[in-house]
């Protein structure tokens, strides 16, 4: 009864841990996701960011470009301008049009009008009432009136409007004299073929004379080159459906602290956004306005990105767990079966037997523990590869929206080849301990290629360069899996180094040849070699130089145990062409005469 209650301790012990473990472990990962993927947006929302910064950058040139028909002595007359702004618009199609505003005192008003009279009868200087009409301006000062306006047909409505009678807008009109700087309007509403919009209006000031105080600006002040804008036709608006759907983007106007709404791209219903990940960040000003960007995803669009990874690491682990507990009651079943058999024969021997089976099954579960280990040491370089080809695909995906079936079969042939590799992992750990497992007559080079195929695809990731010197074909008698393990340690950890330490031009060199009638194998990198203070370590067990990376130390080791004590053969290293040379060598009675 105690025994049985101690299994079952055992037992549930184990499916606790294990659960535990295996949620932790998703749970990190999901959590590294999340955060990778709200960086990923971020960044995404700060590359639109910035470029409302450029199209900002794009509205003023256009009017630095149209300012130069008004810096000389006298004005452009309307067709020269209108001809100039067409050239302009074809290019900007964001521009809802560009005017010209002059300065006109009051003494010049008559002028003014009669100007233009002689090519529009109806022109006269005007101004909103409080019915929202347009009526004649009254006697005034000056006048800041849209003198000329291109394209016209579609703005007959501003036409000769005085901008100053508009309080919202003649603050930035003062604004821009003041300052000498193009300043951007609050919020007006615009009218266009008789539908009414939202926009604003850009006024870049030009002065007769150098102007360096607020007194000579104010006094050289002749007017200003204007550009009109709608909200809707100003930011990249295709730009954020294609590249960020599923996020809702909202541009706040907070510059005279009423945080007005200006526009929202890829609006989306309130109760599917996930406002846990939403976004803020003031932009810096822009043409005398500050803005307030506003993000938040869509909880599909968070779903769809986080991917399985977690999920299949939970799985993985539970089914690991169940694994063993199964593994765990077959042995205690045997064992009970063991025990009640020799009890049929004496008491005694089945005492002894008892405390027997209880030292097996110590020893048992102490090399199961050793061997779970060193799986999941050789296991990390295929699930690395596992996982890289599943990024691949989920790349793929993200930023072409599809990929082709023969794609799609390529990247899962090989995930089964490294699923395979997997499999066979297990095996080579399982006749590893098996005192009669046969060798094979292989070609070493075949070995290599085989293993080189498993790991290609992360060295072209990392752009590590693989150069393969063959010079000898023997056969060798050996244990090609255990072989072929010692070979993708070996590469693996070229790799870990070569990225660990950002090499420029990471290459790793394959050489193989014949001497004194010895079968050698070397791999080289160029990743700076190994401390002398640590060749005489690299492979005792337990040692390992990636303790930053979670080392087990058990890598080297195993690969020199292999060699050595299962193919008769020795594993060497030395630092030399600026890296370290990891050397095998073959003794002469394990080469098979090709000819034989």
């Amino acid at each position: 009864m105690y025994k049985k209650n101690n299994l079952k301790v055992v037992l549930i012990s184990i499916t606790v841990l294990g659960f535990l473990l295996s949620g932790v472990v998703s749970w990190f990962l999901y959590a590294a996701k999340m955060n990778e993927l709200y960086q990923y947006y971020r960044k995404e929302a700060g590359e639109f960011r910035e470029s409302i910064y450029t199209d900002a950058a794009l509205r003023l040139e256009v009017l630095y470009a149209l300012s130069i028909l008004y810096h000389e002595d006298s004005d452009p007359d309307f067709k020269r301008m209108d001809f100039e702004v067409k050239k302009l618009l074809t290019r900007h199609k964001e521009i809802h049009a560009l005017a010209w505003v002059p300065k006109v005192n009051n003494v010049d008003k008559t002028k003014y009008i009669n100007r233009h009279k002689e090519q529009f009868l109806e022109f006269e200087f005007v101004e909103q009432n409080s019915q929202k009409s347009l009526e004649s301006v009254g006697n005034k000062k000056e006048y800041y009136p849209i003198y000329h306006i291109s394209p016209l047909n579609e703005n007959k409505s501003l036409f000769g409007l005085d901008l100053s009678s508009n309080t919202i807008i003649s603050k930035s009109l003062n604004k821009a004299m003041t300052t000498g700087l193009a300043q951007a309007s609050d919020t007006v509403t615009i009218t266009r073929n008789n539908k009414k919009e939202k926009g604003f209006f850009i006024f870049l000031p030009i002065y007769t004379a150098v102007s360096s105080t607020v007194e000579e600006r104010i006094k050289n002040l002749k007017g200003f080159v204007t550009g009109i804008y709608n909200y809707n036709e100003v930011y990249p608006h295709s730009k954020i459906e294609d590249e960020m759907d599923g996020v809702e983007f909202k541009i706040i106007d907070a510059t005279s602290g009423k945080n007005e709404l200006i526009t929202t791209h890829n609006s989306q219903p309130i109760k599917e956004l996930n406002t846990a990940m939403t976004y803020t960040r003031e932009l810096h000003e822009t043409l005398g306005r500050k803005l307030i960007m506003i993000t938040t995803p869509r909880f599909d669009f968070i779903d769809s990105q986080k991917g399985f990874l977690h999920v299949i690491v939970f799985a993985s682990g539970v089914l690991l767990t169940l694994s063993i507990v199964v593994y765990i009651l077959i042995i205690s079943r045997r064992t009970k079966l063991k025990n009640e058999l020799e009890g049929r024969i004496n008491e005694e021997v089945d005492k002894n037997q008892e405390k027997t089976n209880q030292l097996i099954q110590q020893s048992k579960l102490a090399q199961t523990g050793e061997m779970i280990s060193m799986i999941a040491h050789q296991w990390r370089q295929p699930l690395t590869a596992i996982t890289s080809t599943a990024n691949t695909i989920s790349l793929q995906v993200q930023l072409y929206d599809e990929i082709s079936n023969e794609e799609l079969l390529k990247e899962i042939e090989l995930i089964s080849e490294y699923s395979q590799h997997l499999s066979s992992t297990i095996d080579d750990f399982r006749n590893f301990y098996k005192p009669n497992l046969e060798k094979e007559d292989v070609n070493i080079e075949e070995v290599v290629d085989k293993t080189i195929n498993i790991i290609h695809s992360s060295y072209d990731e990392k752009s590590i360069k693989l150069v393969k010197n063959y010079n000898c074909s023997e056969k060798l008698h050996i244990y090609p899996s255990q072989f072929s393990q010692v070979i993708l340690n070996l590469l693996k950890n070229a790799e870990d180094v070569l990225v660990e330490k950002n090499i420029k031009d990471p290459k790793v060199i394959i050489n193989t040849y014949k001497k004194n009638d010895s079968y050698i194998l070397e791999i080289n990198d160029n990743g700076g070699g190994i401390k002398e203070e640590y060749l005489n370590k690299i492979f005792d067990p337990y040692f390992s130089t990636k303790m930053k990376r979670d080392g087990t130390g058990l890598g080297l080791y195993m690969s020199k145990t292999i060699i050595e004590d299962h193919c008769n053969g020795t594993l060497e290293i030395e630092n030399i062409n600026g890296g370290a040379l990891f050397r095998i060598i073959m003794k002469n009675n394990h080469l098979i005469n090709k000819e034989s």
